[in-house]
């Protein structure tokens, strides 16, 4: 590896660690407020859907599991394919998601799920083949619901009684 910064005395270092570290610091400030905004965000109303999954048709109010937030994540589906053939990307974000990390949000009241538009029946082979036990909903046949069609890479809802509201989606550029 080639040396492409200079190399200075400890105080000259000392001194630039601290200037740079003034900047990082209103960065993690901007980010703050950025995060404290999209909080404040509107919520829209989801209309009632049900989805297929390992316990039949759920709606997606049950799908919370009794908490107040869902946290939904959008596995790309390749209907047909073969396990192989599943998307590595999403199969490797899957796979960080431990069952110390579902139970660590559910102390904070929120469920996390996975949302793929292919078949229940080739999703549920794919997820037993992968030992996984997270929630995993079907969304195939409510591709005209937005608050669950694929165009989100992440979701984030909430719960108020009976009433669903999608409060923040992420998508893929």
């Amino acid at each position: 590896m080639s040396i492409t910064s200079p190399v200075v005395d400890r105080s000259t270092w000392e001194r630039a660690q601290a200037d740079h570290l003034v900047h990082e610091k209103a960065h993690t400030r901007a980010g703050d407020a950025l995060a404290a905004a999209r909080r404040r965000l509107p919520l829209t109303a989801v209309d009632p859907v049900s989805l297929p999954g390992a316990d039949g048709l759920t709606t997606l109010a049950d799908i919370f599991e009794g908490r107040s937030q869902l946290l939904a994540y959008t596995f790309m589906w390749h209907q047909g394919r073969p396990t192989a053939e599943q998307c590595e990307g999403c199969t490797f974000s899957i796979s960080q998601i431990s069952e110390g990390t579902r139970a660590y949000l559910a102390e904070r009241d929120t469920t996390f799920a996975v949302f793929s538009e292919g078949p229940w029946a080739e999703i549920s082979a794919y997820r037993d083949f992968m030992g996984w036990s997270m929630p995993w909903y079907s969304t195939a046949d409510a591709q005209d619901n937005p608050a669950v069609d694929g165009g989100g890479w992440l979701r984030s809802y909430v719960r108020h009684g009976d009433d669903v509201y999608l409060a923040n989606q992420r998508r893929t550029p």
